[in-house]
């Protein structure tokens, strides 16, 4: 089965869901999947003997304006034979994402990254950052910082895991499906020396995978992560990033005094997280 046949986006209407919004239709027209939005409203707390009925009527208003955008969409011509559906649903924005995720099957979750004011709020729960770090269904994430610019190349970071292994098939097959070639990177710190050994397993696995005895792993050195993938990204705004996500390996990164500069050096060009451990 291809990778992203069902996409879902969580939307606001703002200018950060645009390129959210371009972004999966663009998949979904290569992939042949189907994109659903979903808008989320949270119960205000300042009428608090009205909420069903402003609830009620914003609902509706949303509905109108889910239905008004996939109107628009469908009037693109790469976009008319795209299956569209659009929803609105009541609760806290990340818990009710993830319970619609798992309940309709979507195989991946496509959401706008804010500006850089956002971007300070990582430490403390934005909700794009919180799917990052806790979906179990990957999540593409889109700054909107930058326009939409077609994908030419998936660069899959990778510690060289076996675990890696499986998704690095899901991405050759997903590089296919959009038309983008597929390059892996290890970011290596110059003061910790790599196996040999353990460079030339992981070549050979990937050239099974690629069915490409050309595909070797790129070693880039640099004293960080974040360093060296934006060093090895450079001006090429036409990258996909994508990294798999371990859990207590992510959170100890997250937390580290460099947080908020790396992901906002990453967020020039789109993020595509894997949960590896869900």
């Amino acid at each position: 089965m291809p990778f992203a046949t069902s996409l879902l986006v969580p939307t606001d209407f703002s200018s950060k869901s645009e390129n959210a919004i371009r972004y999966a239709c663009e998949i979904a027209s290569n992939t042949g999947g189907e994109v659903h939005f979903l808008n989320v409203l949270e119960e205000p707390y300042d009428f608090p003997s009205r909420v069903e009925e402003v609830i009620g009527e914003k609902k509706k208003e949303n509905e109108q304006r889910l239905s008004k955008m996939i109107q628009d969409l469908h009037s693109k011509d790469e976009f008319r034979i795209i299956q569209m559906k659009g929803m609105v649903q009541t609760g806290k924005v990340l818990s009710t994402t993830q319970n619609i995720a798992s309940e309709y099957g979507h195989d991946l979750i496509v959401i706008g990254l804010g500006g850089q004011a956002d971007l300070k709020k990582v430490l403390y729960g934005s909700i794009t950052n919180n799917l990052l770090m806790t979906s179990d269904v990957p999540v593409l994430a889109i700054s909107k910082r930058i326009d939409y610019r077609e994908p030419k190349k998936l660069l899959f970071a990778t510690d060289m895991r076996r675990p890696d292994l499986p998704h690095i098939k899901k991405m050759r097959e997903f590089s296919v499906d959009i038309g983008v070639s597929l390059e892996f990177v290890h970011i290596a710190n110059p003061e910790n020396p790599i196996d040999p050994g353990k460079i030339g397993w992981f070549n050979t696995e990937i050239q099974k995978i690629t069915k490409n005895p050309a595909t070797e792993l790129i070693l880039h050195e640099a004293p960080s992560f974040p360093e060296g993938i934006t060093e090895r990204i450079g001006d090429d705004k036409h990258t996909l990033l994508v990294m798999t996500r371990y859990k207590n390996k992510f959170l100890e990164w997250l937390l580290s005094n460099s947080t908020v500069r790396s992901i906002a050096q990453m967020a020039s060009v789109p993020l595509l997280m894997i949960p590896a451990d869900a």
